[in-house]
Formats: C-alpha cells, structure tokens, sequence
C-alpha cells in the first residue's frame, strides 16, 4: 500500500465513524417525548408536595391563631373585674385549675373555676368549660366548645363565640348533657 491509499482509507473511516456517531446521538420524537414525560412527571410530584405542605402550614398557622384568640378570652374571664361584671361586685376573689395543651395536630383548653364572695360563700364550678381545636386534613376543624355545666359558661361562650365570629372561624358548642365526644 502506498501512503496515498493509506489516507484515502483513513479519510473514509474517518467518514464512516462520524456518520455512525451522528445517528447515535440523534434524538427521536419518541425519545424526546418520553423524557419530556418523565420530567414532568417529578416536576408535577414535587409541586404537588411543596402544594400539600403549604396547606398543612396554612392550617396550622390558622389552629394556633384558634388555640392564642381562646387563651386570651379565657384567660380575660378568669379575672375578678369580668367576675363582679357578670356575676356582681360582691365577688371577692376566684380560683381554679386550668390545664392546656397544644401541638401540631391540635389544642385544648380545660377551666374549672371557683368564686368567692364577701359574706364567705364560695360557690364552685363558676366556670367549667373545655374548648379545643385540631387539624382536618388540611384545614382546621371547627372549634369545639364544651360547656360542662359551669353557672357562668354562657357570658364566657357568649365572648368565645363573638371573637370567633369576628375572625371567621367555624365553632360547635356542645351542652353539658351531651357525654359522648364527637368522633374526629
């Protein structure tokens, strides 16, 4: 072989190697509508949870507003000025257990209130009432007022419901009679 048929074979090798790399990289409609498919596919899944985790945040931003607006109003009730206000000015002093607690699927408020009075009475059970909040899915629930039978229930509820009502807030109030919780 002389060095000039040696190139020519070299130069359509060269040709023939370019033109097989050519077709390996061309890209079909197939393929390129296959992987437009799959990328879609995981941006859609990832939207889709950033989605469902802003609505669980938005949820609990709204049931932690629910659980601070009810400490605030109860807490409000639980002084002598809004005792001698409702129940008269010859109310002395109050006492009483409050039990609270709170999380990321829900909130619960429970008071039990004693009144004492100038000439020495003491009545119990003045207020005695248990409200709670949680999350439904996505969204918080409605507020679930529990009156238990305290004689000053209804001025507390009375402002409950108002500073609920004014927020927008969705509210049940369940009478003393009725035992049973409502299922969740």
């Amino acid at each position: 072989m002389t060095p000039l048929t040696v190139g020519r074979m070299n130069s359509e090798e060269t040709a023939l190697q370019r033109s097989r790399s050519r077709r390996r990289f061309r890209l079909s409609l197939r393929a390129l509508l296959i992987g437009l498919t799959i990328v879609g596919a995981v941006c859609g899944w990832i939207g889709r949870v950033i989605y469902l985790r802003t609505l669980q945040e938005r949820g609990a931003a709204v049931m932690y507003k629910q659980c601070a607006v009810t400490y605030e109003v109860i807490d409000r009730a639980r002084t002598v000025a809004w005792l001698q206000r409702h129940a008269g000015p010859q109310v002395l002093s109050s006492g009483g257990s409050m039990h609270g607690s709170s999380g990321p699927q829900g909130w619960r408020r429970e008071d039990e209130m004693s009144i004492h009075w100038l000439d020495g009475r003491r009545e119990s059970r003045a207020i005695h009432l248990r409200v709670e909040g949680w999350l439904a899915g996505y969204q918080p629930a409605p507020i679930l007022i529990r009156d238990q039978g305290g004689s000053y229930n209804e001025p507390l509820i009375a402002e409950l419901v108002q500073a609920y009502e004014k927020k927008g807030w969705e509210y049940k109030i369940v009478p003393a009679d009725e035992k049973e919780p409502p299922p969740r």
